[in-house]
């Protein structure tokens, strides 16, 4: 009879002694050897290269950096200026009520 098949799943074997040691072991059990630790890959990278993929061009049409600044700056101040109005959507309706209430004045009083 040959030699049994050994699972090797959940195992490593010492590159020193050939020993056959667990798959998290960090130095084999029979000889001390340490086991080459691989690096990690660097997940947080990659997420900002996929995150930024294609804001880079949208940057570059608005002039760079200082433009997206400026552009967020004002973007925060209409934001403050329509919250009395519960927001710009809120804040459109009323224009056209308004425009629409001056609309009719005006052709009450002739104007129009």
């Amino acid at each position: 009879m040959g030699k049994e098949k050994v699972d090797m799943r959940g195992r490593k074997v010492c590159p020193k002694c050939n020993e056959v040691n667990g798959a998290r072991s960090v130095v084999c059990k029979k000889c001390g050897e340490a086991f080459p630790v691989k690096p990690k890959a660097d997940t947080k990278q990659k997420t900002v290269g996929i995150a930024l993929d294609g804001q880079l061009d949208a940057i570059k049409s608005l002039g760079g950096l200082d433009a997206l600044r400026q552009h967020i700056a004002n973007l925060d101040a209409a934001q403050k200026a329509l919250e009395p109005f519960g927001g710009p959507d809120r804040a459109y309706e009323v224009l056209r009520l308004v425009e629409k209430v001056a609309e009719l004045t005006e052709v009450k009083r002739g104007k129009k």
